[in-house]
């Protein structure tokens, strides 16, 4: 619910300390996507190996005189296996540079829906901080699609002539969360956001557009941008430096003062 009692599908809306939910809910994700990256490369280390590992099987049972339903099962097993070696060989000696990607990409989602949801959660329980957002087609009080409009059009102003760090420190601001990070943190930021559009619209290629705001990729102009284990857990360690960043910003805020008083 909202300050007059609205509707918000923001998960954990309703929470005392609500003012965290967003961030805690990133943080999470990135702690669960750690194990799914790591589960997954083990599980292609395995396949590589799985039609040899049948047919030893397979050849075993034979010898050992086993039920011949048994058998048949190892053959079925292999047929459905045919060719998953082969591109767990290639997944493998590509350093992982596929599923590295995809979770980097899921990992940057769930910080963007972060500070959107911070921004738009504030909107939602504190019409003294909303009004400043308002419009005068938007309902009275905000609903959620009006405070999600609000971010988008605060999001397109603050992206002038930032980062996208940067833009996202802005947005919290403006909704009295005061936070900063390291420029390198800022450079992180700039470059797994480059990687992901170039991903996702240029087939990882990444073009001259992608190099202006983080130079640091201009070595890969023209070129398929490769997520090694090596620079995924250095964007890693970036998006989890700026979840942190976030968090202890909340920490500074009237909004975590507000609610330690209330305990108090």
């Amino acid at each position: 619910m909202n300050a007059f009692g609205a509707q918000v599908t923001i998960p954990n809306a309703d929470v005392k300390v609500w003012i965290i939910a967003p961030i805690m809910r990133a943080i999470s994700f990135l702690g669960d996507e750690t194990k799914f990256l790591a589960t997954s490369h083990r599980s292609f280390i395995a396949m590589q190996h799985s039609m040899t590992l049948l047919a030893v099987a397979r050849q075993f049972a034979i010898e050992k005189g086993a039920a011949q339903h048994g058998i048949e099962k190892i053959g079925e097993l292999m047929r459905h296996t045919k060719g998953v070696d082969d591109w767990a060989n290639e997944v493998v000696s590509s350093d992982f540079a596929t599923p590295n990607m995809h979770s980097l990409i899921a990992s940057w989602g769930a910080i963007e829906v972060a500070v959107e949801d911070t921004f738009v959660l504030t909107l939602l329980k504190r019409p003294d901080v909303a009004v400043q957002f308002k419009t005068k087609s938007d309902t009275d009080p905000l609903d959620e699609d009006s405070a999600r409009r609000a971010f988008r059009q605060s999001e397109r102003k603050a992206r002038n002539n930032r980062t996208v760090g940067e833009c996202y420190i802005a947005l919290l601001h403006a909704i009295d969360i005061p936070m900063a990070s390291t420029p390198g943190t800022l450079r992180g930021l700039a470059e797994i956001n480059a990687i992901r559009n170039c991903n996702l619209h240029r087939s990882s290629v990444i073009d001259a557009k992608a190099v202006t705001e983080p130079p640091t990729l201009a070595s890969w102009l023209d070129k398929v941008f490769v997520v090694s284990s090596q620079s995924y857990s250095d964007y890693f360690g970036v998006m989890g430096d700026f979840a942190q960043d976030i968090l202890r910003g909340i920490y500074a805020s009237e909004y975590m003062a507000e609610f330690l008083l209330q305990k108090a």
